[in-house]
């Protein structure tokens, strides 16, 4: 297998786009508590959406980009070998979130007394 050439800067801007939409999930309950009514009207993490789009054609991009050396003749055992390796590197991640996940809406639901808490935090946030 060819070394991997990465960008970093492009990678940069990855990272960017993840911590928009994270932002985006967040700035309700971040007005919240800090008491900034104004975070509410913000459209630039209103449109954290459009971060998702922006990670994913970067990381279609910078996936091309570093495997294009193997791709140049098709090949099955190259394209078997490459989504064994990006299942690979995906899967433990996407498992532990999901974990993660499941047992902080169980724990929040526990706390809160009710099956609302299972889609989302048991706080009285601002209607908009």
């Amino acid at each position: 297998m060819p070394k991997a050439r990465s960008i970093p800067s492009l990678t940069g801007v990855r990272g960017i786009a993840a911590l928009w939409v994270f932002m985006t999930h967040f700035y309700g309950l971040a007005a919240d508590i800090l008491h900034q009514p104004w975070m509410l009207q913000s459209l630039f993490l209103f449109n954290g959406f459009r971060g998702v789009d922006l990670f994913f054609v970067l990381s279609g991009f910078i996936l091309m980009h570093v495997h294009e050396g193997q791709f140049t003749v098709l090949r099955w055992h190259v394209i078997r070998d490459f989504f064994i390796v990006r299942f690979f590197r995906v899967y433990p991640l996407n498992t532990f979130v999901a974990a993660g996940h499941g047992a902080a809406c169980a724990a929040g639901a526990r706390l809160c007394g009710h099956a609302a808490a299972l889609y989302g935090p048991c706080l009285r946030l601002p209607r908009a």
